[in-house]
């Protein structure tokens, strides 16, 4: 059993992450989206569970962190994540994203000493730097489906035909 934690422990070490996992996402720096401004999130493991209370911005950063990559090339069936997709502006939040808003991705590489970066951000009215995003196959299912039923007061908002 010790050899086999040994293993899989090896896979998660910095120097062996992107052979095992790819161009994963390393580092998630926001600033200006829903509140949140100069944060900086590192992520030690391709697996990363959030946690907090209600408005601190756990949607969010799940939000962008699905737009960090492309659609693959080989992809037939599948929808591409942007920021403007999931960020509105509605009369309960008027203004999702600052004007200065820009969140920078680190990613993974073969040499574990220099990390991808890619900085998103609006320029004018158009969001910039997805060109040189890493392709991979991103799924994001809402938090708001598994919160307790006596909190989905507004759900019939989200799902309403």
């Amino acid at each position: 059993m010790a050899d086999f934690a040994k293993k899989l422990q090896s896979k998660y070490i910095e120097k062996n992450r992107y052979s095992n996992f790819g161009s994963s996402l390393r580092k998630v720096v926001v600033d200006g989206f829903r509140g949140i401004y100069s944060l900086e999130l590192n992520l030690d493991y391709p697996i990363t569970v959030i946690s907090g209370l209600n408005g601190a911005g756990k949607s969010t950063l799940g939000q962008l962190a699905i737009c960090a990559y492309k659609k693959p090339s080989t992809a037939t069936d599948y929808k591409r994540q942007y920021i403007k997709d999931f960020f509105p502006v509605s009369p309960a939040d008027p203004k999702p994203i600052s004007d200065s808003a820009k969140v920078t991705y680190f990613y993974e590489t073969d040499d574990h000493k220099k990390p991808q970066e890619v900085s998103v951000a609006r320029a004018n009215s158009a969001w910039s730097g997805y060109k040189r995003q890493p392709e991979r196959h991103c799924y994001y299912v809402g938090f708001t489906v598994y919160i307790p039923k006596v909190e989905r007061r507004d759900l019939s908002i989200y799902g309403g035909a």
